[in-house]
């Protein structure tokens, strides 16, 4: 029974990932992103939990002791905020538009954890290559696409026009880095052929002419980032000395990056944008929030009724009065807040 709800968890789970991510609505919706990706989160992780609950006699829950508590104390905070935080309830609900990550959202997250602990298996893992590989194949296509100027759709964006599937080159980029780093692990399985490992390449490769497209750097560094994780554990697994040595390079490079994009050190000329400054502001925002309205914070999804009155003095110099946004740039601090 066990092995059954893992299976099926899993295919749920699999095409679930695969809908949200592809799944654009740009010829019939006023946001054609954010509502059609909820609208799969939601049925799955409610999927998730009828599945588990209706063979509840064959999960071993002791084993979920830490995660059923984190879920449940999660999902009651959220409850409670909404509740007591004096935000708008349907915003609080549905989230703000642009972003729909309100409490009816991360319930479904909440859900879509819990199904994934529980369906965690090696098959599990390899049918997430699968997944990934369609997900990835699919966003760099249409990130080609949208690259070379000939997309379909005649998308309203003031950003780069090369954003996939996700309505952000930002978020584009980081997803291509993710998929790029998963998909260059798969050269160390010993019982791949030559010509996957071929394809892999080109795959590789043209990822980075699309991660460049997008005028966003972060997929670069988060590529980047898992390439190093996996040649870490390749070299732990040859010579353990070797990846200690190895470890404390890493250690070393990461900072040195990290105070690069924090315009410092020698990589700060190649790595700092403007864009790191306007961050640190919504971060400052946001935890101005945080502290003034601890626990409760000021409503699920709330931040941008209140991040006029959150900023600080030199991020209303910095970019004028006018400019103002609707979520921290850092999921803890948009939770905390």
């Amino acid at each position: 029974m066990l092995e059954k709800l893992e299976s099926s968890l899993g295919r749920i789970l699999g095409w679930g990932l695969i809908a949200t991510t592809l799944l654009v609505t740009p010829l019939w919706a006023l946001d054609p992103i954010n509502p059609i990706k909820m609208l799969v989160v939601v049925p799955v992780g409610f999927m998730c939990l009828a599945l588990i609950l209706a063979n509840r006699k064959s999960v071993s829950w002791g084993s979920y002791k830490i995660v059923l508590g984190l879920i449940g104390a999660f999902v009651v905070w959220q409850v409670l905020v909404v509740l007591i935080s004096g935000g708008e309830p349907n915003q609080q609900l549905f989230g703000s538009q642009g972003r729909n990550t309100g409490l009816i959202t991360y319930v479904a997250f909440s859900l879509v954890f819990l199904g994934s602990v529980i369906a965690s298996n090696e098959e599990a893992l390899k049918r997430l290559v699968i997944v990934v590989s369609i997900v990835g194949t699919a966003s760099l296509g249409y990130g080609v696409i949208q690259a070379v100027g000939a997309d379909p759709f005649n998308w309203v964006n003031p950003y780069s026009p090369v954003f996939g599937f996700l309505g952000n080159p930002n978020f584009q980029s980081s997803l291509l880095g993710i998929l790029g780093a998963i998909v260059f692990a798969q050269l160390f399985d010993k019982g791949l052929k030559i010509q996957l490992k071929a394809l892999i390449g080109i795959y590789l490769l043209v990822t980075l002419y699309v991660i460049k497209e997008t005028a966003s750097q972060q997929g670069f560094l988060v590529l980047a980032l898992g390439i190093g994780v996996v040649v870490g554990f390749y070299v732990v697994q040859l010579n353990r000395g070797l990846g200690i040595g190895y470890g404390v390079l890493s250690i070393l490079g990461f900072f040195v990056v990290l105070f690069g994009t924090l315009n410092k050190g020698p990589l700060a000329s190649i790595l700092y944008k403007d864009s790191v400054t306007y961050r640190g502001d919504y971060w400052q925002a946001g935890w101005n929030m945080t502290l003034d309205h601890p626990i409760f914070g000021v409503g699920m999804d709330s931040y941008g009724d209140w991040y006029r009155r959150s900023r600080t003095l030199a991020a209303t110099l910095r970019r004028g009065p006018d400019t103002t946004s609707n979520a921290a740039h850092n999921v803890f601090l948009d939770i905390s807040s």
